[in-house]
């Protein structure tokens, strides 16, 4: 039996009112958190400096941070200089295809840039943002850790800020430049938007505060 649905112009009409309406607030939304990521550029203090892990690349048989890792890693070594706090924790478990994790890609290049090996703590275990929180929140338990300054991207500052403050952390952030994101528009308006389909899943998860 074969149903033959037919729909009257108006409920076209409608349907496609609202998928536009649906679009134009999504864009908006994206617009939104990625202004707010262009303001986050905290310089202060903090108990712990937390970088949110990002994808690596394997080079030969080796495994590098990829650019937007690097661009995370840098901005997290510049907030060290300034000495705004004497710890790193360096978040994120193993990559797809890779055989080492994130944190630790990211511990073996800050080393390179002159960051002592012994402020570096690896939370190596998390696969998302959410994870990262959790998974920190259980590291900082023991350190006595509360305040953070957490570094990521602009476009996913807001998401990660708000996962981790769902798990009691006092969140201070600061925005990484990456100009291959902020400098080119399509790049950010589409990083921006699916991080509006990712905050409405967190939120339907219960993951903000």
């Amino acid at each position: 039996m074969i149903l033959n649905f037919k729909f009257s112009p108006k409920f076209k009409k409608t349907l496609a009112l609202i998928i536009l309406l649906m679009m134009v607030i999504s864009y908006l939304a994206a617009l939104a958190i990625y202004n707010f990521g262009m303001k986050q550029n905290y310089i202060g203090t903090a108990d712990a400096i937390i970088v949110a892990g990002c994808h690596v690349d394997k080079i030969n048989d080796n495994f590098i941070p990829s650019l937007s890792f690097r661009m995370r890693l840098w901005h997290t070594k510049e907030l060290f200089d300034k000495k705004c706090s004497n710890i790193i924790i360096i978040s994120g478990g193993i990559d797809t295809g890779a055989t080492i994790s994130e944190a630790r890609v990211g511990k073996n290049y800050l080393i390179t840039t002159g960051v002592p090996e012994n402020v570096i703590i690896c939370e190596d275990k998390s696969t998302s943002t959410y994870s990262n929180a959790t998974n920190c929140a259980e590291i900082s338990l023991s350190k006595n850790i509360k305040k953070i300054i957490l570094v990521t991207e602009r476009y996913h500052i807001f998401r990660a800020k708000k996962n981790f403050e769902s798990v009691g952390f006092i969140v201070n952030s600061s925005a990484a430049p990456n100009p291959f994101v902020d400098d080119n528009y399509a790049n950010r308006t589409f990083l921006s938007f699916l991080e509006v389909i990712k905050i409405t899943r967190d939120i339907l998860c219960g993951r903000f505060k």
